[in-house]
């Protein structure tokens, strides 16, 4: 190691005293299986931990010195079950495999794509998992048509093996699948999901089935499918298990749309105490659910707490993903929920502007996000100028292209739809455009009573509004009222 200091690159020294007399502890000297017959080299076991008991820079050498006490105190943070869980999943893969999964799973997906490109261009003996996992890589980064081909060439190369690994064929399917639901394509989705599980059965496309449900708003069968995918998680997973937190927080998602917002926020916070435990700080899922605790407190109307989860969530953000990613555009879209709600239109608007921008450059475009964000922009927009006719022409204009988007992606019988239909009919009934209102009423409260849990708040808000159309009606006797 050089021992000059290049800009911000610092050399370091690591002095490792190893107590003999610790029972997790188990080292061994490697030096002579070396290539480098220069350098002393120590492999240590799975769950060895330090204690770092000193940090100094030495101005004869010009580089810094950590010193690190080997201690049994790691047994209380990865516990045997997670060791075990490692050692078996390692067994099953190679070396050169582990290594390229591990800079995935530490969200440094730049690395894992050059460190998994050069291995395809050796023609290694593990190409399928090579491909299967540069698949992973362009899923994170929302290279959805990159993803879908590299996992179409993995799937063909497995399946023509003499005899192909049914474990590795599921799982592409699943990831298949997932690619179709971001696609907006939910029966192709659940069709892949549902021949991965002919297969054999497992939490991830429990989780990934739940999601297609949810998409659609049909949240029991949502809640069912996360509940067994919860369940199938703890035989496959140890507890605290980062995935356990993903499912965990798709809970809580779909109690935040069915307006159970308390238990919503208990499992989004165990979502994140989970992540964080087994995650780097600037790892993209625990951004996600900063971003779904924010959501939650300001379902709760708790708008400076909101806030500050949604800061979090676009500081992890700014650290691992590029600029346009849809992640950062749903986070700018609750944002600009907050700034409504707060009575901030102004700064509201910049930031909803700022997601559509994001949203209408994402490949492929995710017609429920650009819905929701284009219905958002047409609230805040009536209220930043009231009566105004260009500002309500443009408002219109959002909430039927959010029609649109939902319908064109299956779920123009969910409850965001229902938002914007009731929000239209608002505009329509302030412009005393009755029959379009009552209309327009009607239909988001089918909706909301077919999706909905009974009294829910949303229903209950149009089957009120609905009323006070009526009333205002007849008690004018300018039109007869639709019965």
């Amino acid at each position: 190691m050089s021992s000059k200091r290049r800009g911000e690159l610092h050399a370091v020294v690591f002095e490792l005293e190893l107590p003999t007399n610790l029972k997790s502890f188990v080292f061994a000297d490697i030096s002579y299986m070396s290539k480098m017959i220069d350098e002393q080299e120590v492999l240590f076991d799975i769950g060895t931990t330090f204690i770092v008991t000193s940090v100094a820079f030495d101005d004869v050498e010009q580089n810094w010195v950590i010193r690190l006490t080997g201690t049994d105190k790691g047994l209380d943070i990865v516990t045997k079950e997670y060791i075990d869980f490692y050692r078996k999943r390692m067994v099953a893969l190679t070396p050169t495999i582990k290594l390229g999964e591990f800079l995935i799973i530490v969200g440094q997906f730049e690395k894992a794509r050059a460190y998994f490109n050069d291995l395809l261009k050796l023609h290694d003996q593990d190409d399928v998992y090579i491909l299967y996992n540069l698949a992973w890589i362009d899923k994170c980064q929302g290279k959805y048509r990159e993803a879908r081909e590299k996992l179409d060439r993995a799937y063909e190369k497995e399946n023509t093996n003499d005899l192909p690994c049914q474990q590795k064929l599921r799982d592409i399917l699943n990831d298949i699948g997932t690619i179709h639901v971001i696609m907006d394509e939910h029966e192709q989705a659940l069709n892949y999901y549902h021949q991965a599980m002919k297969i054999s059965s497992s939490s991830a496309i429990f989780n990934n089935i739940g999601l297609a449900y949810k998409i659609q708003g049909r949240y029991i069968e949502a809640l069912e499918y996360f509940n067994k995918a919860h369940e199938v998680s703890d035989g496959e997973r140890p507890s605290g298990h980062y995935e356990i937190g993903i499912t965990l927080d798709n809970i809580g998602q779909t109690y935040n749309y069915q307006g159970e917002y308390s238990k919503a926020l208990d499992y989004h916070l165990q979502a994140l105490r989970v992540k964080q435990k087994t995650l780097p700080d600037d790892h993209m899922d625990i951004g996600i659910s900063f971003n779904n605790v924010g959501f939650t407190y300001n379902n709760l109307g708790e708008y400076d707490e909101a806030l500050t989860y949604y800061q979090r969530a676009l500081q992890v953000y700014q650290q691992c993903l590029p600029e346009i990613h849809l992640e950062i555009a749903i986070l700018l879209d609750n944002m600009a929920t907050v700034y409504y709600c707060q009575k901030q239109y102004t700064k509201g608007l910049e930031y909803l502007y700022k997601a559509l921008h994001i949203e209408e450059r994402v490949e492929p475009i995710s017609r429920l996000t650009l819905g929701r964000t284009l219905n958002n922009l047409g609230v805040t927009l009536i209220a930043y100028k009231h009566n105004d006719e260009d500002n309500d022409k443009e408002a219109l204009d959002c909430f039927r292209r959010a029609l649109a988007m939902y319908d064109a992606n299956g779920s123009a019988q969910s409850s965001d739809a229902a938002i914007s239909l009731y929000q239209q009919g608002k505009l329509h009934h302030r412009r005393k455009e009755y029959y379009q209102a009552h209309e327009l009423y009607e239909q988001a409260l089918n909706i909301q009573r077919s999706v909905l849990p009974q009294n829910h708040s949303a229903t209950l808000k149009t089957q009120a509004t609905l009323i006070q159309l009526k009333t205002e009606l007849e008690s004018n006797e300018k039109i007869d009222v639709p019965s």
